[in-house]
Parts: C-alpha cells; structure tokens; sequence
C-alpha cells in the first residue's frame, strides 16, 4: 500500500506520538508541507524495500529522490540529508539489495551538506544554450584544480553555497562588502537582485578559487578589489610606497608584471577607474571575466583612494556631506583634507585619520545602507562600471 492510499483510507491513521504528552497525537495531514513531504519519502523507501524483499530481489536497485527541499526549511534539509543516506544503507544491509541513490537537488543546503559529507557530486549548468555536468571530485582535475576546488569547498561549507546555482559571481575582498555591493547593486538596477548571481569573499587572493569559478562555467565572474597601496606613499609613482600587497591587481594586466611595478604601471594612466577584461573559461565564449578597481575621482583630482571605505567617501563632495553626517567620521576630518594630506595624514589611513576609533568595517557597511538611500548618493565609478557590466546579456 503507498503513502496515498494510507492517507485516503479514512480506516487508516497516520499520527506522530509525543512520550511527554500521553494521550496526545497529532494527525500527519495537521503537518507542516515540508514534514509531510519527509514522511511521504520516508514512507515510500519502505514500501519499495518491502515490495523488493516480498518478490526475493537480487539485482542492484538505483533510487533517485528529486528535490527532497520542497516545503522544508533549511534546518530540516541539513537532517534529511545527512539521515537518508544511513537510512538506506540500514534497509539495504538488512534486505541484503544492493542499493545506489541519487539525489537530485535545487538546495544550497543539500549542496553545502552533500560537500560536507563527501558525497559523490555533479553539478549540472546550461550555459550558452548547452547542459553541462560537471564532476566535482574529478579523476582528470589536476593538483592545482584540485586545490583551487579544496579553497572553494571551504568557502561553500563555511559561507554561501548558492555559489552552485548561480549564473554570475561577484568576488569582492571580504564579507561586509557584501552588504555594501548589494546596495549598490539595487541602485543601479533593482533587477539585479533578481538575477542569480552569488557574492562571494575571496581576499586579495582571487588566483586561489580561480581554476574552480572557471571549471563551474559562470557566465560572467566580476572581481571588485582595492588599489591597497601602502598608507605612508606621498603620491608621487616614484616615491617609496608606490607598492601593493593585493595580488589580484595582476589581472589588471595581460602580460605579467611584478606586483612591486602594479602600481606604477597603474598610475600613470591617471584614470578614474582601472579595469582589465579576460577569459577564464573555455565553457563560455568570448570575456567572461571582469576586475574593477578604484581610480582617481572625479571630485577630488589629486586624491585616490586605496580602500572601499575611502572610495564610497571620496566618490563625490555630496558623498562627503552625508556621510559627514553620521557618526562614522572623526570630527576633524574636512573636505579640503581628501586633496591636501598625503601619507599617514591622508583620509587614506582609516583606521587612525578618517574613522573613529569604534568605528568597524561591519559599522560603515550598515551605515552606508542608510547613506546610499539618498538620492545625491554617488556610486564610485569602478563599482558602477563593473555592475554595469554584469547586468549586460550579451
């Protein structure tokens, strides 16, 4: 008999019990949906399992469970996940069938648990028109794919499994950004939320996750990262601490430079914002990759910034007034300031000069929520070039 005609079977009751509550049951159909759901895969593994031990089955059993999620809340997928599969196991060993399951999955939880348990996992992606399945733990990765998979297993377990499901990537350096980025992203286009596109924090070691993002086939990956020069560097491109640390400014160029020459060869450009297009994946034709970064603002000439925080600060004079008046700023920092002081007097050095002492990096982010309501807010030109062209489908 299958879970459907127990349940039309007015003779028939499915209740769950409660040893605290004697006497009390509470009737399958009173269930959420997700947890009927659970009960109806539950119900039916032990229909098929009797059914095959009733006619003596010998021969390997494969049993596909399609989107166990429906109706389930995130908590419950991470239990049904890791329990299903010893489940099956316990009704296999004691059936003595051979079984093989598969389960096919829309969930960024079921994925992040699938990883954490070493499941055996394909991702499937249509890209250009094409359906590609793409092995995880592939037998052809070599040592630096299998590394590059190693760094970006991590970030999913730890972070944002919609990694997965997304059509384009937005790399950015850490996690408050994100809060920041996505605003910026409703500001431009609110349709950009609605796009399937993952945010994900990367440092200043994009080159770690790069062999992984581009074996994934992502339609478009934008790299957001921050010029980093050294807080003591006077301006001058000749001058001691015309150096960076950030290690993803090397896409800026397409031959290889030193990172000790990046900021150099950047510089003496003198544009507003740096940008460099190339090809990652040879799934997707044509440029699918984009780095941004900051460049001299159209405000202040003479002032470029190193972070994002002096970036969204600097982007206008308008910027300055409104986050002026929050309590982020010190009181002593002026507009004539982001032009005039160089070195460890620039509004470059956040931490000692631009923001107070109490002020974190997760503090400025929520603030600039409120900041960028305004309609005077200016987006930094290298953040809205790089949006712009994540939002075009070409």
């Amino acid at each position: 008999m299958t879970i459907d005609e127990w349940l039309n079977k007015p003779q028939i009751r499915i209740t769950q019990k409660f040893k605290d509550l004697e006497g009390f049951e509470l009737p399958l159909r009173a269930q959420g949906l997700g947890y009927q759901n659970i009960y109806n895969i539950i119900a039916r593994v032990n229909n098929l399992f009797y059914k095959m031990i009733e006619v003596d089955c010998r021969v390997p059993v494969f049993i596909v469970i399609e989107e166990p999620e429906a109706f389930t809340h995130p908590q419950l997928q991470h239990i049904f996940i890791q329990k299903i599969n010893e489940y099956i196991k316990k009704l296999a060993r004691s059936s003595n069938i051979k079984v093989q399951l598969l389960i096919i999955s829309h969930s960024s939880e079921i994925a992040s648990t699938a990883l954490k348990l070493k499941y055996h996992t394909i991702i499937g992606r249509e890209i250009k028109g094409n359906t590609y399945f793409i092995n995880w733990k592939s037998e052809n990765d070599d040592e630096e794919e299998k590394k590059s998979k190693e760094n970006l297993k991590k970030l999913i377990l730890n972070y944002n499994a919609e990694v997965f499901f997304a059509d384009k990537i937005i790399a950015i350096e850490g996690m408050s950004e994100e809060l920041i980025i996505s605003k910026m992203m409703d500001k431009i286009d609110p349709s950009l939320i609605s796009e399937k596109i993952a945010i994900i924090p990367v440092g200043t070691h994009f080159k770690s996750y790069e062999k992984a993002l581009s074996l994934l086939g992502f339609e478009k990956i934008l790299l957001i990262t921050d010029l980093d020069f050294a807080k003591n560097w006077k301006g001058d491109i000749g001058n001691e601490g015309c150096e960076t640390t950030n290690s993803n400014l090397t896409y800026l160029f397409k031959e290889d430079k030193e990172l000790k020459d990046i900021l150099k060869c950047i510089f003496e450009q003198e544009k507003d914002f740096y940008t460099n297009e190339l090809e990652l994946s040879e799934k997707v034709d044509g440029v699918n990759f984009k780095i941004v970064t900051q460049g001299y603002t159209e405000a202040f000439r003479k002032f470029i910034p190193r972070t994002l925080e002096a970036a969204m600060i600097a982007a206008s004079k308008k910027n300055f007034e409104l986050y002026k008046g929050t309590n982020l700023l010190r009181d002593q920092v002026t507009e004539i300031d982001i032009d005039n002081c160089h070195g460890e007097k620039s509004i470059n050095n956040i931490d000692k000069v631009l923001l107070k002492s109490t002020v974190k990096k997760a503090d400025f982010a929520i603030e600039t929520l409120n900041v960028a309501e305004s309609s005077d807010f200016v987006i930094p030109q290298y953040i809205n070039k790089g949006l712009e062209w994540l939002l075009k489908n070409e």
